[in-house]
């Protein structure tokens, strides 16, 4: 589980299966990929809001998306933003969508279906 300080309060986020992955799809694709900065930001803020781990105390019954997202953004301050980026990436190494720096990428064995030729006999 990754945390982030939002609004002076740790908030604890996970992706710890699909159905969480698939919801934050649409948020975790701009995030890694969106040159625009506010863009970027509203993404890291939506996979947040998708992954949070405990509710906010205030939140409405159904889909809490929105009001999470609206939540955050009134309460992420200026010296919070920095975190933001560090935060998602440790996020993505955590769920299994990253690599961390320095890792050799996990490779799959699987059987051979080639075949040599037999040597000849010297």
């Amino acid at each position: 589980m990754a945390s982030i300080i939002i609004g002076g309060e740790t908030v604890s986020v996970s992706l710890e299966n699909y159905a969480k992955l698939k919801k934050a799809w649409k948020y975790i694709e701009p995030a890694t990929t969106n040159p625009d900065f506010v863009s970027g930001m509203d993404a890291i803020i939506g996979t947040i809001a998708v992954g949070l781990a405990t509710p906010f105390p205030d939140e409405p019954p159904g889909d809490p998306i929105a009001y999470r997202i609206d939540h955050i953004d009134n309460r992420l301050t200026g010296a919070e933003i920095p975190a933001l980026k560090p935060f998602m990436n440790a996020l993505l190494i955590e769920s299994g969508l990253a690599e961390a720096p320095g890792e050799v990428p996990a490779v799959t064995a699987s059987p051979s279906t080639e075949t040599s030729t037999p040597s000849s006999p010297s």
